[in-house]
């Protein structure tokens, strides 16, 4: 059996990050432990009766979700690919995507939270396996090296028909694994085409100490992660 240097993973994970503004995370959740998260918040739903495609800041309200993002290997690789002495959370939003649902448009995180390039980023956390039928995360190449362009994404955020830019690229996962996204590179989510849900948990990270929009709907404000 070959070994794995972790060393040299690590470096590589970061490189890529800073290279392309996000960096796919294999296997860092197992499948247990993803499938028991899932069954946890649709139990939620289901008890609350919730008839909304996306529920923001359920951390507030199910302990499993702020334990999932909390754990310790999570936060170690996040604080190194990130250059963060310290780490908070800021957001975490839940999205059920049924069948049919429209894709989100090409959009900076940075746009909404203000807090400064690098200073926050999303972690992208499929509860299912994604794929071009149910809908990947895309991005836009070289995209993060951009500043934050205002009518861009304003009008892309408006625009529901999903029109295909130039340089687009697809991520498909697996169960357990993330996408770490930066708040300057502008991705999406594709159009969900297959027969069932699309669960997706995105969490929002930021570097202690950075200034940020609270936002008037979301209302956000950072927490301790433990």
């Amino acid at each position: 059996m070959q070994k794995i240097n972790l060393n040299k993973v690590l470096i590589n994970l970061k490189k890529n990050y800073y290279s392309n503004g996000y960096v796919h995370l294999k296997k860092i959740f197992s499948k247990k432990q993803v499938n028991s998260l899932k069954n946890n918040i649709l139990e939620f739903k289901k008890k609350k009766k919730i008839q909304y495609t996306k529920i923001l800041h359920l951390d507030r309200y199910l302990k499993d979700v702020k334990k999932f993002i909390s754990q310790e290997h999570l936060l170690m690789l996040l604080k190194y690919i990130l250059n963060y002495k310290e780490i908070l959370g800021l957001q975490t939003e839940v999205f059920f995507n049924p069948p049919g649902t429209a894709g989100y448009g090409f959009h900076q995180d940075d746009f909404f939270l203000g807090s400064g390039k690098n200073n926050s980023a999303n972690l992208w956390i499929p509860l299912v396996k994604t794929n071009k039928k149910n809908g990947t995360l895309k991005f836009l190449n070289n995209s993060h090296n951009l500043g934050v362009l205002k009518k861009v994404n304003q009008k892309n955020l408006s625009n529901t028909k999903n029109i295909k830019k130039n340089g687009e690229k697809h991520i498909c996962c697996e169960i357990g694994d993330a996408i770490l996204i930066s708040n300057h590179v502008f991705h999406g989510s594709g159009v969900n085409r297959s027969s069932y849900n699309r669960y997706v948990l995105a969490v929002g990270y930021i570097n202690k100490g950075a200034k940020y929009r609270k936002g008037f709907t979301a209302k956000r404000k950072s927490f301790i992660l433990n």
